[in-house]
């Protein structure tokens, strides 16, 4: 999933936190803890979000956080324009 990519903690955490809300209604009533998760997943990609340089972790944290209402449209839009250079770990 995150293979050698720079920011891989951003985009594992998104994945999860994708993977948590999409079962939020069937799984509340069984896993307790499923709210208090997803609010530190969520917490923890908006204090990540500033400091990310690779688009696809943003594009990820982007999608989890818009799910939950909480999209910062100014990141997105500043990897989505064209001509975007950013830094490759290699």
């Amino acid at each position: 999933m995150t293979g050698d990519v720079r920011d891989s903690d951003a985009s594992m955490t998104a994945f999860c936190l994708i993977a948590m809300q999409e079962s939020r209604t069937q799984c509340a009533a069984i896993v307790n803890s499923l709210p208090g998760s997803i609010d530190k997943a969520v917490n923890y990609l908006e204090r990540r979000l500033p400091r990310l340089i690779n688009p696809y972790a943003v594009a990820m944290t982007s999608y989890a956080l818009a799910n939950e209402n909480k999209l910062n449209k100014e990141i997105l839009y500043k990897f989505a324009s064209p001509g975007v250079v950013t830094q490759q770990h290699s």
